[in-house]
């Protein structure tokens, strides 16, 4: 969920894809990891889809929410759109996540694209302890470029940009790895400007 409501809108949608009526429960984390908020047995007819719209006017889930953990007594689907407002009027999507994993790969580096441009990492740490990560900037080649270290709290989510994260130069065909030593969460978000957006969940591969 995007914490810069003033530029950005995000909708969460949940689909109850069972042909029986479900009871959903929605926990909300800020970005420090603190829970928030609980919505607990959220009623859905078999086949319903429900979107909660995050704006600075429209706060389903309460002000700080960060990320949200999805639970129901039925199987469940799920996706998010990130949206900017007037003027710009972009927007990107992306499937809720289901799986979590050790490693996981961020494949499109945007900067190397285009000058100008940006891509923003989202880790989230979905345990109840702290993690460790390791982050490597890898060439085409498969040369590692650089690498650094951070924790991540219980619960916590990181928002950062790569080119925050690492001081290397960015060339055609580089990709992030990120190892954990606990199971993670993330996505990335890119585009050039006012101009393009796209948003893609890291492959895990563990």
């Amino acid at each position: 969920i995007a914490q810069n409501v003033d530029a950005f809108w995000t909708g969460v949608v949940i689909i109850n894809t069972a042909d029986a009526a479900a009871s959903v429960n929605v926990e909300v984390y800020n970005t420090d990891g603190e829970l928030l908020n609980e919505l607990t047995q959220l009623d859905f007819a078999a086949g319903e889809k429900k979107t909660f719209l995050v704006t600075k006017d429209l706060l389903p889930f309460g002000a700080g929410a960060a990320w949200v953990k999805v639970s129901g007594n039925q199987p469940l689907a799920g996706y998010e759109l990130f949206g900017t407002f007037e003027n710009a009027d972009l927007f990107a999507g992306f499937e809720a996540v289901t799986r979590l994993g050790g490693r996981m790969v961020l494949p499109h580096t945007e900067n190397a694209v285009n000058a100008g441009s940006y891509t923003g990492v989202a880790i989230i740490n979905p345990q109840d302890t702290s993690v460790e990560l390791v982050l490597e900037l890898i060439s085409q080649s498969g040369q590692v470029k650089q690498r650094v270290r951070k924790t991540v709290l219980a619960k916590q989510k990181i928002v950062d940009l790569i080119s925050s994260l690492f001081s290397e130069a960015f060339q055609l065909g580089d990709i992030v790895l990120v190892t954990s030593d606990k199971p993670i969460a993330g996505f990335e978000l890119f585009g050039f400007s006012t101009r393009t957006m796209g948003a893609i969940i890291a492959p895990v591969y563990d």
